[in-house]
């Protein structure tokens, strides 16, 4: 299970992430069944989603607040990184999980998907605040 990668390890340890349910995770890979994807096969489609992309690259702490703020993402408290539907997941409060995409999804290759939630005592998500990270630049996010 790639939630059990040190790097995720380290991250749940250091309490910059928590762990998901796995139940959360397949509640959301039944919600992406549902959105368009790319006929290849690489990733959704989002000339059908509305949606603002960026990258992450040169993105200094206030741009990605700017950012954020215009995306579908700006109610929700966290970012939940999606695994795949058979682990679960991990959430980083939103403007530090913006920082860390990378290193998250760091050796796993292609498009990698999170979605917004906000927790408190209790996780409520967000499956349709979606975001999308190409695995090198690039995030795409519902607005």
């Amino acid at each position: 299970m790639y939630i059990t990668q040190p790097h995720i390890q380290s991250l749940i340890e250091s309490n910059n992430a928590i762990p998901i349910s796995q139940e959360i995770s397949e509640k959301f890979e039944k919600k992406l069944l549902m959105l368009p994807w790319n006929l290849i096969g690489s990733g959704l489609d989002w000339s059908q989603i509305k949606s603002t992309q960026t990258h992450i690259a040169a993105l200094s702490s206030s741009q990605a607040d700017r950012w954020i703020a215009g995306t579908a993402l700006k109610h929700d408290s966290h970012l939940i990184f999606w695994l795949g539907s058979d682990e679960p997941c991990i959430a980083s409060p939103l403007h530090h999980a913006i920082s860390i995409i990378d290193f998250v999804f760091w050796k796993r290759p292609g498009r990698q998907l999170m979605f917004g939630a906000n927790i408190n005592n209790t996780v409520n998500p967000n499956y349709s605040h979606i975001m999308e990270y190409d695995g090198g630049d690039r995030l795409v996010a519902a607005v």
